[in-house]
Order: structure tokens, then sequence, then C-alpha cells
């Protein structure tokens, strides 16, 4: 049954004006940063207010991976509302959760002033000396050298 409602989607997809598909994916990535900012703030309110394990229940519940739904948390719990740009997705924010709280600030206003995609972010954050050598390293040879380290 699933497989049937894929390739009708797909084709329903296919048979879309371009510029209707461009209006459907940009709703869907809305869609997705929505998504992964109320999963996380689900978490993080959870566990404080009631000191459960909401990731666990999220898992059971949404299907999601557990490492998933800890991200969204670090990330919801790092922006609160106030602090969150609306016109950045929630992977601009993800990018530099990390960072202090000033300095995250200081990216994200640089990100909206300059319109900056993500991949444009990630470029700049990469120029960034104080990052580690290994982000800028291929994925093969962070494995290998995990797995030499290990």
């Amino acid at each position: 049954m699933v497989k049937h409602q894929e390739e009708v989607l797909d084709r329903t997809f296919a048979a879309l004006a371009d510029p209707t598909r461009r209006a459907l994916l940009a709703r869907l990535g809305v869609l997705r940063d929505l998504t992964s900012w109320a999963m996380g703030d689900w978490i993080v309110a959870g566990e404080a207010l009631f000191d459960e394990n909401r990731v666990a229940q999220g898992v059971e519940v949404t299907g999601r991976a557990k490492a998933t739904l800890q991200e969204y948390a670090r990330v919801a719990a790092r922006f609160p509302r106030g602090r969150r740009r609306r016109e950045l997705s929630f992977t601009h924010h993800q990018l530099v959760a990390a960072r202090p709280p000033d300095e995250q600030d200081e990216l994200l206003d640089r990100a909206m002033a300059n319109s900056w995609s993500v991949e444009e972010l990630r470029g700049i954050l990469g120029e960034d000396p104080a990052l580690s050598t290994r982000r800028n390293r291929c994925r093969s040879e962070v494995e290998v050298l995990e797995l030499v380290q290990d």
C-alpha cells in the first residue's frame, strides 16, 4: 500500500508546474523547521517540568531516531523562542548552537543580513580557525581516524 501511495505522490509531484513545485517545496521546508522546533520544545519542556524522559517517548511515538530527537532538544534549549530568527531555518540555528550566545546572535544576524543559505553559513564556519580540523575532513578520513583512535 505504501509503495502505491509513493508512486501516486511521485506522479502528482511530477505533474505540477515548476513554480508550484517550488512553492510546495518551500512550504515543506517551513513545515520541517516547525516540526523540529516543536519536537525540541516538547522534549525540553517535558523534561524540565515533569522530569519525564521525553526523548524515549518521542522515539516511540514518532519513530524518529533517538539522536535526531536529542539534537532537536539541544538546539531548542540553546535557542529559546525569543532568540530564534524566523527568517532562518532550524539548520541555521543548529550550525551555531554549540557557540556562546553572543557569537550565535552575531552569526545569525550576519546570515540574515547577507541572506546566507545553510551551505554558505557552513562555509563561513569552516573558514573559522577556531573550529576543529575534523570538520574540514571528508567522512572517510574521519571514519578511518576514529577507527585508529579507538
